[in-house]
């Protein structure tokens, strides 16, 4: 298994090898995918390439890590937004409270 890393895709289109999973300091701590949505472009949603987070059961999101393991993690729900004329519909923004990604609206990046 690999990670291709934002920017680097397609890999030899670009010429940077994908980062191998020994590569990375924290595989537990660092996401593949989470439970979240693009809220809408040019929003106060956040933009068309911004992912965030929905804690959609109990006020908890749940996040796959790139060592194959799951894991939920508890968010504070922020504030109402509303999505731009692709995406019109209310959405309820919310922060993680805790673990790696705490005080942030979504789950990117390496750990």
């Amino acid at each position: 298994m690999a990670l291709i890393r934002p920017g680097d895709f397609p890999p030899f289109v670009v010429g940077v090898p994908p980062l191998s999973l020994a590569a990375i300091d924290h595989v537990t701590d660092t996401t593949i995918f989470y439970d979240g949505a693009f809220l809408g472009g040019g929003s106060a949603c956040g933009s068309f390439t911004e992912q965030r987070v929905l804690a959609r059961h109990t006020e908890r999101a749940t996040a796959v890590m790139l060592d194959g393991h799951a894991r939920t993690y508890k968010c504070a729900s922020q504030r109402s937004c509303t999505g731009d004329l692709f995406i019109q519909r209310t959405w309820k923004l919310w922060r993680i409270s805790q673990g790696p990604y705490a005080g942030q609206l979504n789950m990117d990046g390496l750990r």
